[in-house]
């Protein structure tokens, strides 16, 4: 029920706005819900340039970000810690996580026993912590809509290692603008491959920002999206006027 109301919400309306162009063009459909658009959230891009240099071979260095006062969030960092983390070290890289985000004791209590991880608590500099990463960790547990700290994170440049939950919404391509990956082991694995692939790393970087450069940018937004109120405008006054008894044209 709820899937065929989504399907005729546009019938109802002069026009319809999403924040994700991959669910837009899904409500387009055939092209019978023509004024149907996309106006993505905005990235502001970063200040801070993130490069791929002096990075520990044995080491790997990752970070996380998110409200820990947050189910999904905590459910994110105990999967990391109690799930990935060991694999990583079982095959003999050791790796570090930072945590950046307000927590309380339940964040602690999932970190419990890790004496790699950093809690940061919030920061309002993301720089101090991401240049000494070289992996943005974030597997995403549970929730809906456009994940703001994948954009953040690609907006800097460093790698992103996330899931296919993590992605929603967004059109990014697998290996050209991050990674996705699914299981403990198989993210284990990617983590891996870019430790040991710089050039892939470098390659990655230059691609998400491009993604959001091309997607995510608050003044192209700012513009599209009054485009399409001028359009909701002009198609509702031409339908104002059509069905206004005894409207005279001019």
């Amino acid at each position: 029920m709820m899937a065929r109301r989504e399907i005729s919400t546009p019938n109802r309306f002069d026009v319809t706005f999403l924040t994700s162009e991959t669910e837009a063009s899904q409500l387009r459909g055939d092209g019978t819900n023509a004024r149907v658009y996309a106006n993505p959230q905005a990235a502001i891009a970063s200040a801070y340039d993130w490069r791929m240099t002096g990075h520990a071979e044995k080491l790997v260095q990752c970070f996380f970000i998110g409200n820990l006062h947050t189910s999904q969030n905590l459910a994110s960092l105990k999967f990391i810690v109690r799930e990935i983390m060991p694999i990583v070290l079982d095959q003999g890289l050791d790796i570090h996580v930072h945590v950046v985000g307000e927590y309380d004791a339940r964040a602690i209590e999932a970190a419990s026993g890790c004496n790699r991880v950093t809690m940061h608590g919030f920061i309002s500099d993301l720089s101090e912590v991401v240049q000494r990463c070289s992996i943005a960790l974030l597997p995403i547990a549970e929730g809906t809509g456009v994940k703001t700290k994948i954009l953040d994170a690609m907006a800097m440049g460093i790698p992103v290692i996330t899931n296919g939950l993590g992605v929603e919404g967004l059109s990014v391509v697998h290996e050209r603008d991050l990674l996705i990956a699914e299981t403990a082991r198989e993210i284990a694995d990617q983590i891996f491959r870019l430790n040991l692939d710089s050039v892939l790393g470098e390659r990655l970087s230059e691609q998400a920002k491009s993604y959001v450069a091309r997607n995510h940018d608050p003044t192209l937004l700012r513009e599209r999206f009054r485009e399409h109120v001028f359009t909701a405008l002009e198609v509702g006054r031409a339908r104002l006027t059509y069905s206004s008894p005894g409207a005279v044209s001019r």
